[in-house]
C-alpha cells in the first residue's frame, strides 16, 4: 500500500498535526493497525485506521475496534465514499459487539453512523513546567521501565473505580510516550512533597495537558485551568446479538428487534431468554415471529449498556440499574 497517499490525506484532514508527528504515525503507530480505504479512479481517497483495544465491561473483557485518524480528501467529501470504509470496517467486526472512536464532531458520527456517547469526561488544560504546577509538587519526566511501571500502576488503581474503560498493558504507556515524544512532547510522574508519585500526565509539545490522572480526585482542583465536563468517546453497536447478552434483563423469555439504519447485517430479530440473571440471546426467525415485544434501535442499544441518561423509555424487561461508570482514556 502507497503510504504517501495515506500521508497525503491524513495532512489535508488534520493540518494541525506537524510533520514529525506523522512520520512517527506511518513508520511507527501503523504497525498496530489495521487499513481500511476507499478509492476511485486508482487512487485512495479515504481513510481510517483501527486499533484492536480490550475494553472491560462488568469484569469481563471483549475486543473493541478502535477508529482513529479518518480523512477523506477534500474534494470527494460529502460524497458518502466515507460511508463506504464504515461499511467495511463494520463488516470487518461483524462478531464484535462494539466500536469506537473520538469524534472530531460528535453530531456527524451521531447522525450519520448511528455513534453514541460512551463517556463525558472531565478536561482541564494546564501545563507540566514546575512554575505552573501547584505548589509543592514537582514533576519528572518518564523516561524507563521503573518510571512506566508507576504510570501503570496508577492507571490501573484509578480504573478499579469504573465498571467500563480501556484496559492498558505496561508496554501501552512507553507506546504513548513515544508518540508524544515525536513532536515534543512525553509523559511526566507527578510527586507530592515527600518525593511519592501521586500521578502522572501526558502533555504535548508545549507542555500542555493532554492526559492526566491522579490518585486522590482531591488533587485536580489543585490544577489551574477551567474544567470541562462534556461528551469524549463515543461507540457504537455492531453485533446486536452480542450486545443484547450484556444487558441485565428479567428473568423471562421474550423478543427483541433490533433496528440498524446504516448496516444491512446488523439489523435482526432475537429471541432473549433470562433465567437466574443468565442471558441466552438468539436469532429468530421473522417468517415466524408475531411482532416482537420490544423493538430498539442501535443507539438506544447502545445507551442502554453504557449511558441510560439518553434513553427516553427503557424497555420492561430491563431490570433497573445504576448508571454505568465509564472511563476511556485511549486516544492512540
Amino acid at each position: 500500500m502507497d503510504y504517501e497517499e495515506l500521508k497525503n490525506i491524513y495532512r489535508l484532514g488534520f493540518p494541525e498535526d506537524g510533520e514529525k508527528y506523522i512520520d512517527y504515525f506511518f513508520s511507527e503507530k501503523i504497525k498496530d493497525a489495521k487499513i481500511f480505504c476507499c478509492r476511485q479512479d486508482g487512487r485512495i481517497i479515504s481513510a481510517a485506521y483501527i486499533f484492536d483495544k480490550k475494553l472491560r465491561l462488568y469484569g469481563g473483557d471483549i475486543t473493541l475496534p478502535f477508529l482513529v485518524a479518518a480523512a477523506t480528501l477534500p474534494e470527494y467529501r460529502g460524497q458518502k465514499f466515507f460511508g463506504k470504509v464504515m461499511n467495511e470496517i463494520f463488516l470487518k467486526y461483524k462478531e464484535s459487539p462494539f466500536i469506537a472512536l473520538y469524534p472530531f464532531k460528535h453530531s456527524y458520527y451521531s447522525s450519520a453512523f448511528g455513534f453514541t456517547n460512551y463517556n463525558y469526561l472531565r478536561k482541564r488544560n494546564f501545563s507540566v513546567f514546575a512554575d505552573k504546577l501547584p505548589q509543592g509538587m514537582s514533576a519528572k519526566r518518564a523516561s524507563g521501565a521503573d518510571d512506566f511501571k508507576i504510570i501503570y500502576d496508577i492507571y490501573s488503581s484509578y480504573t478499579l473505580g469504573f465498571d467500563s474503560y480501556i484496559v492498558r498493558e505496561l508496554a501501552d504507556f512507553q507506546k504513548k510516550a513515544d508518540e508524544l515524544s515525536s513532536d515534543g512532547g512525553g509523559a511526566v510522574i507527578i510527586a507530592d512533597k515527600s518525593g511519592a508519585p501521586v500521578g502522572y500526565i501526558y502533555h504535548d509539545g508545549g507542555g500542555m495537558s493532554e492526559e492526566y490522572c491522579f490518585k486522590d480526585a482531591a488533587l485536580y482542583a489543585r490544577f489551574t485551568g477551567a474544567e470541562l465536563s462534556k461528551p469524549a468517546a463515543m461507540i457504537r453497536v455492531i453485533n446486536s446479538g452480542e450486545a443484547l447478552k450484556m444487558i441485565k434483563w428479567k428473568d423471562g423469555e421474550f423478543t427483541v428487534g433490533v433496528d440498524d439504519g446504516f448496516s444491512v447485517t446488523n439489523g435482526r430479530l432475537y429471541r432473549v431468554k433470562t433465567l437466574n440473571g443468565r442471558t441466552a440471546v438468539s436469532e429468530s426467525s421473522a417468517s415466524n415471529a408475531s411482532a416482537p415485544d420490544c423493538v430498539l434501535d442501535t443507539s438506544v442499544l447502545a445507551d442502554i449498556i453504557f449511558d441510560r441518561r439518553n434513553v427516553k423509555k427503557m424497555p420492561a424487561q430491563v431490570l433497573p440499574a445504576p448508571a454505568l461508570r465509564t472511563l476511556c482514556l485511549d486516544v492512540y
